[in-house]
């Protein structure tokens, strides 16, 4: 009987994700972004907040990247889910919360208004 190819490979099991594996893919994605590679950057924020869902960072990066690809909708969603997500948990660095807040208020205000105004 001939034997099939790749028949005598033993089959790695899929190794659990990390937070490791998170950081990892959130630098590719900064790296794709850097490059106007937004479709591939989008693709590695996504799996990034799949395996740390709480991420703020991650989601306003995964917005920033929306917009620059011209999915303005899709963005303003996004930074929307980054206000209130940032709004109904107890973050470490106030500060830190408060400047995504207003950076994603204001990306949202410009993409619907053509003004940055954060007053509004």
């Amino acid at each position: 009987m001939a034997k099939q190819v790749g028949e005598d490979k033993a089959v790695e099991p899929t190794e659990p994700s990390t937070p490791k594996m998170a950081d990892e893919l959130i630098e590719s994605g900064w790296n794709h972004y850097s490059r106007k590679e937004y479709f591939r950057a989008e693709a590695d924020f996504t799996n990034a907040l799949e395996i740390q869902p709480e991420n703020a960072d991650t989601m306003y990066a995964l917005g920033m990247t929306q917009q620059a690809s011209g999915n303005t909708q899709e963005a303003i969603r996004t930074f929307e889910q980054v206000i209130l997500f940032l709004e109904a948990q107890k973050v470490e660095d106030p500060v830190r919360s408060l400047m995504l807040t207003r950076l994603a208020k204001g990306h949202i205000n410009r993409m619907k208004t053509g003004s940055w105004d954060l007053d509004k």
